[in-house]
C-alpha cells in the first residue's frame, strides 16, 4: 500500500460525505426522473426506496470485498469514475427505458423496473465507497472503532445534505437533466483532487482519461442554453410554450390544433379551446352546472385545486365569489399566464386540508373539491376526516362536490364506492353522476350537503357546443355506487393508491398514446 500524503484523510473524508449526498439527491432525483411516466404515488416511492437500499447493500458487501484484495484508494476513486458516467448515461439512457418500462410492465412493475436499470448501476457503486473508505482509514489512523463511526457518521450526514439540497433547492431550480449532471460533477471532483492535488499521479492513464471525457461532457451540457419557449413547433405538431419544475411535479403548456393544454407530471390537468376559450374537458363544464341546480343561492364558493382556473373562472362568470386554494404556485403561474388572463381570481396558495381545517366555520355556501397530483388522487383529501372539514366550513344549507377519476362500476370502481360510502358517513344527502356515457374510466363527480337537492335542468352557459353536447344528459347518469366492498376511507386507513391503480393505468397509457416522447422527457 502507498503510503499517504497529508491531504489523503481530508479527501477520504469529503468523498464519504459527497457520495452520501449524492445518493440522497440520486433517490429524490427519480421521483422526478419517473414521474411523468409513472406518477409520483406510494408506488414509486416504495421502487426508489427498494433499490435504492438493494443497491447499497450490493456495494457495502462488494466494496468490502475489494478492500480486501485490493488498494482501497485507487479502488475508491476508480469506482467514482464509474459511478460519475454511469449517472450521465441516465440522462440519454431514459429516453428508451422510460417508455419501454411503461409500456410492458405498467405502473408498479415498471416504476420498479426502471429504477433498477437507471439508477442502480451508480448507486452500487457509490455503496461501495463506505468500505473501501475506511479500510483505507484504518490502515492509516489505526483506531477501528472511531474511524469506521465517523466515516459512517459522515455519509449519513452528506445524505441528510443530499436530501435537504434536492428537496428544497435543486430539483426547484434546476430540472432534472441538470441535477445529473452535477452529480456527475461532484463524483468526478474527489478522483480528480486526488490523482492531480494530493500527488498520485501514477495510476492508470485510462482513469484520467475517462475522468477528464465525462467531466467534459457534464460541463457542455451544464452550458448548454436552456430552451426558449415559445418552443419550435415538431413535426407532429405540438408547441412546448412553458415548462417549469416546481416543488410538487413538473408544469408544462402545450399547444395542439388549436387547442392550449396543461400538463403536470405527463398527464392533463386543463384544456381549452383557442377559438373559444371555453373548456375542452367535459367535467370542468358539469361541476358549476351541477353546484347552480344544486344550490341556485350560492354565493361564497371555495375551489379545493385551482389547477389551470378553467372552473374557477366558470363559477366567476356565473356571479359567484370564489375564493381557490391552490398548493402549487408554479400552476397557478401558469394558469394566470395561459389560461384565464386578466381574469380577478383570488388564490390562496395552501394544502387544500390545511386550508379548510384554518377555515371559519360556515365561511362558504358551497365547496369544490378538485386537487390532484397529476393523475393521482390526494388521499389525504378522501377521507371522512376530511370530509368533517367541508362540512364545517359549509354554512347551513351549503353543498359540496367533488370530482374522482375512476371506474365508476364493476371490479375496478371500489373507489368509486368508497368515496361514496366516506362521503355518506358524514353527509346526510349524497348523490354522484359519471360524466361521460361510454364506460370505462370517467369524472364520477358527487353532490353532497345536510338535505336532498332536487336538480333540473343543467344549463351551461359559454360551453362549447360539442362539450356542452356530451354532459347534456348527465343528470340521466346517475349512479348506484352502494355494493358490499365498501368501506368508509380515513386517515387511519385509506388504500387510494391501491384503490385508483386500475383507472391510473388507463389514464397514464392514455397520455403515452397522446403525447409525443420528447414532451414527456423533458
Amino acid at each position: 500500500m502507498i503510503p499517504a500524503t497529508r491531504g489523503e484523510p481530508l479527501l477520504v473524508g469529503g468523498t464519504v460525505f459527497l457520495a452520501g449526498a449524492v445518493v440522497l439527491v440520486l433517490e429524490i432525483l427519480g421521483a422526478r426522473l419517473l414521474a411523468p411516466f409513472f406518477g409520483a404515488s406510494q408506488y414509486v416511492w416504495s421502487a426508489l426506496i427498494a433499490v435504492t437500499m438493494l443497491a447499497l447493500a450490493a456495494g457495502y458487501r462488494g466494496g468490502g470485498r475489494l478492500a480486501d484484495v485490493a488498494d482501497p484508494l485507487p479502488a475508491l476513486f476508480r469506482l467514482l469514475v464509474l459511478a460519475g458516467w454511469l449517472v450521465l448515461l441516465v440522462v440519454p439512457a431514459r429516453h428508451a427505458v422510460l417508455p419501454a418500462c411503461a409500456a410492458r410492465l405498467g405502473l408498479r412493475g415498471g416504476a420498479l423496473c426502471a429504477a433498477l436499470v437507471l439508477l442502480a448501476p451508480s448507486l452500487t457503486l457509490l455503496g461501495a465507497v463506505a468500505p473501501l473508505a475506511a479500510r483505507s482509514a484504518v490502515a492509516e489512523l489505526g483506531s477501528l472503532g472511531v474511524t469506521v463511526g465517523s466515516l459512517y457518521a459522515l455519509s449519513t450526514v452528506g445524505s441528510l445534505a443530499g436530501a435537504l439540497a434536492a428537496g428544497f433547492v435543486l430539483v426547484p431550480a434546476l430540472g432534472v437533466v441538470k441535477i445529473l449532471l452535477l452529480a456527475a460533477l461532484a463524483l468526478f471532483a474527489p478522483a480528480a483532487w486526488y490523482w492531480w492535488a494530493v500527488g498520485r499521479p501514477g495510476d492508470r492513464g485510462l482513469w484520467r482519461v475517462l475522468l477528464v471525457a465525462g467531466a467534459a461532457a457534464a460541463v457542455i451540457g451544464l452550458l448548454r442554453p436552456a430552451p426558449t419557449f415559445p418552443a419550435a413547433n415538431k413535426a407532429d405538431g405540438w408547441s412546448l410554450l412553458f415548462r417549469e419544475d416546481s416543488r410538487y411535479g413538473q408544469v408544462e403548456v402545450v399547444e395542439y390544433r388549436g387547442r392550449r393544454l396543461l400538463i403536470v407530471d405527463g398527464t392533463l390537468q386543463t384544456g381549452v379551446d383557442l377559438a373559444t376559450g371555453s373548456p375542452l374537458f367535459p367535467y370542468a363544464v358539469a361541476m358549476p352546472a351541477l353546484l347552480a341546480a344544486a344550490a341556485p343561492d350560492a354565493r361564497r364558493v371555495c375551489l379545493v385545486g385551482f389547477g389551470g382556473g378553467v372552473v374557477a373562472g366558470a363559477l366567476a362568470a356565473r356571479g359567484l365569489a370564489v375564493e381557490s386554494v391552490e398548493i402549487d404556485p408554479a400552476v397557478e403561474g401558469a394558469a394566470r399566464r395561459f389560461f384565464v388572463g386578466g381574469a380577478k381570481l383570488p388564490v390562496v396558495e395552501a394544502d387544500g386540508r390545511t386550508f379548510l381545517r384554518e377555515t371559519p366555520p360556515g365561511r362558504y355556501d358551497a365547496v369544490l373539491l378538485d386537487a390532484y397530483t397529476g393523475e393521482a388522487p390526494p388521499a389525504h383529501l378522501f377521507t371522512a376526516e376530511c370530509y368533517r372539514l367541508v362540512r364545517r366550513a359549509l354554512a347551513p344549507g351549503g353543498v359540496g362536490v367533488a370530482n374522482l377519476i375512476a371506474y365508476p362500476d364493476g371490479v375496478d370502481g371500489r373507489l368509486a364506492r368508497c368515496v361514496d360510502t366516506t362521503l355518506r358517513a358524514v353527509f346526510p344527502w349524497v348523490t354522484a353522476f359519471r360524466v361521460e356515457a361510454e364506460p370505462g374510466v370517467t369524472n364520477v363527480l358527487y353532490v353532497f350537503g345536510e338535505s336532498p337537492r332536487r336538480l333540473k335542468r343543467l344549463r351551461f352557459p359559454g360551453a362549447h357546443p360539442q362539450i356542452a353536447a356530451m354532459v347534456a344528459g348527465l343528470l340521466d347518469r346517475r349512479l348506484d355506487l352502494a355494493g358490499p366492498d365498501a368501506f368508509v376511507l380515513t386517515d387511519d386507513y385509506c388504500p387510494l393508491d391501491r384503490l385508483a391503480l386500475p383507472a391510473r393505468e388507463v389514464v397514464r397509457r392514455n397520455m403515452r398514446g397522446l403525447f409525443p416522447a420528447w414532451l414527456l422527457l423533458g
